[in-house]
C-alpha cells in the first residue's frame, strides 16, 4: 500500500499564508500526554520552533496526540500556547 506523501514545508507555507487554514502544533515526537513527564517541555518548544522556523509564521495552537491530556498537562501547554486542543 502507497501512502499519500506529506505535505511540504512550502505547501504548509503556502496554506497558511491563505488565511484560510492556521497550523497547529501536536508535539516533537507525537506520544501521549496523559501526565507530566521530563521530555514534555522540550517536546511542546521544539515543536513549536521547527513550524515557525520552517514556515516564518507563528504558532498560536497545539493539538493534543490522541486527544490524551491532564490539567497539569494543559497548564504546561498555555506557557507557549493561546490553545490547547483536544
Amino acid at each position: 500500500k502507497t501512502l499519500a506523501p506529506f505535505c511540504t514545508w512550502q505547501e504548509l507555507q503556502t496554506m497558511q499564508s491563505s488565511g484560510l487554514v492556521e497550523l497547529a502544533a501536536h508535539g516533537f515526537y507525537h506520544e501521549s500526554y496523559k501526565e507530566l513527564s521530563p521530555s514534555l517541555a522540550e517536546a511542546l518548544q521544539n515543536s513549536k520552533n521547527l513550524i515557525e522556523e520552517k514556515t516564518g509564521q507563528s504558532v498560536r495552537s497545539f493539538v493534543y496526540p490522541y486527544g490524551h491530556m491532564s490539567p497539569k498537562v494543559h497548564y504546561e501547554v498555555r506557557k507557549l500556547y493561546p490553545w490547547g486542543l483536544r
